[in-house]
């Protein structure tokens, strides 16, 4: 079996398995809004102005693609969205998953990000270890 370093898709928000570490770290680039090319869901969300269907559409569809990475407890993965009307859609907190509320951080540069030099997983600024391989973090800077 060959190693895949990136995949890259229009859409993982249904019928991937990334579990472990067949996927650590995924980029969306756009919010998943639904296609208003569709004659339906341009008489639903444009004709009939259901604005709170089109956002529910796209909050589920970013979710669903979210849990590509994330398959089990033991999992874990890095999801960066990286379209800036993502802050309009998650002003509407309480239509997401309390959990996924939780795992959001805004993030204005990578400089921002740090990540663990022998694993590679992103890690928060407030540790010193490194919660999956026990890398001293202070040590290796």
């Amino acid at each position: 079996m060959c190693e895949i370093d990136f995949l890259i898709s229009v859409g993982f928000n249904r019928g991937v398995d990334l579990k472990y570490d067949l996927a650590r770290y995924q980029i969306i680039v756009k919010v998943p809004f639904p296609d208003v090319s569709d004659v339906r869901v341009r008489e639903i969300w444009i004709n009939r102005k259901a604005w709170n269907w089109a956002r529910y559409q796209a909050i589920k569809n970013i979710v669903q693609a979210y849990g590509r990475v994330v398959r089990a407890e033991d999992d874990w993965g890095v999801t960066y969205i990286i379209d800036e009307s993502f802050g309009h859609l998650f002003r509407y907190k309480k239509q997401f998953p309390k959990w996924f509320v939780e795992a959001v951080k805004e993030v204005r540069s990578l400089d921002e990000l740090r990540f663990c030099p022998r694993c590679r997983r992103q890690v928060d600024d407030s540790v010193d270890y490194c919660p999956t391989c026990g890398e001293c973090l202070r040590c290796s800077v």
